[in-house]
């Protein structure tokens, strides 16, 4: 026989008394009135969503329900379940949108709060956004085609538009051809003089080289890398390539970074096999500009002596 000794108890979401028997009571710790209840219980939300909860959140301090259930961590329509379940009022789609007035023919228009977030300017069609971009695009300007255009004597070059002329302009450094946006509105370099000395964004910085890995460091050479331990057993501190000096050869500004510094002796030393003749120039205008620097060239023969190689 079954026994009938059951109990009335409330549901642990929304307060719901319903009966339950014996044997449910026996096998279960929680108890939800409905299938809703079941499913709000085991979400990943640890808020209960109560009617106390709901209206302070909703009504009280005007929340939309996407922002209250991404608080919670539930879906929207949960939400909205429970709004309809308490008999809360849901806001209409109305009183969330306000009344804007198009850029360019004032017409007005129905937005939403995200979108006046968003965006500055509004406009109620295609044409009237067209309209907008060709007077604040300073390439459609009259003072601009003026600026660009010459006259068709001068120039025997026309252009595809209205059989008119455009003026060539030029790079300051190097004398190439250039656009005319780059000399008008940007510095009036080419794309290779815009990145050549202390213009480009590597200057003043040591070209990385994965040759000899030694204390958490690269070196560029075997030889550097012997240096650097023939220091450390005699007890020497060093650093490498600590700092680049600006020098100008022909005209041009390029960047010294010597191999090696020793703060006891207060020198700098350069590490050579094989000199280029970029790399000697750059040498003897080092010692020409910073006469107060000491630097030392140590080639084969010395570190040989040494017993570094």
């Amino acid at each position: 026989m079954r026994k009938n000794n059951g109990k009335f108890i409330p549901c642990e979401i929304c307060g719901k008394v319903k009966y339950f028997d014996y044997y449910d009571v026996k096998k279960n710790k929680h108890f939800y009135c409905s299938k809703d209840c079941f499913g709000h219980g085991h979400s990943k939300s640890k808020v209960k969503l109560t009617k106390e909860f709901l209206i302070e959140e909703y009504v009280n301090k005007q929340k939309p329900m996407m922002r209250i259930a991404k608080e919670v961590k539930c879906d929207k329509r949960t939400i909205s379940d429970r709004l309809k379940q308490y008999n809360i009022e849901i806001r209409r789609k109305e009183n969330c949108r306000k009344i804007v007035h198009c850029d360019i023919c004032g017409k007005e228009l129905w937005k939403y709060e995200y979108d006046l977030k968003k965006f500055k300017h509004f406009f109620c069609s295609n044409e009237c956004y067209k309209k907008h971009r060709s007077l604040f695009n300073p390439t459609k300007r009259r003072e601009v085609r003026k600026t660009m255009s010459i006259s068709a004597k001068k120039r025997g070059r026309l252009s595809h538009q209205d059989g008119r002329t455009f003026k060539d302009y030029y790079c300051k450094e190097c004398g190439n051809r250039i656009h005319a946006w780059t000399a008008l509105y940007g510095e009036g370099y080419c794309k290779r003089c815009s990145h050549a000395g202390e213009r480009g964004s590597n200057f003043g910085k040591t070209v990385l080289i994965k040759f000899c890995f030694y204390k958490n460091k690269w070196f560029k050479s075997s030889w550097e890398a012997n240096f650097a331990k023939w220091c450390d057993l005699s007890g020497i501190k060093w650093k490498y390539e600590p700092k680049a000096f600006p020098l100008n050869i022909d005209n041009k500004i390029t960047n010294y970074i010597p191999d090696f510094y020793l703060p006891e002796f207060n020198l700098l030393i350069e590490i050579k096999g094989y000199w280029r003749k970029d790399a000697q120039e750059k040498v003897n205008t080092f010692k020409k500009l910073f006469p107060d620097n000491k630097l030392e060239i140590f080639e084969k023969n010395r570190l040989q002596e040494l017993g570094v190689i």
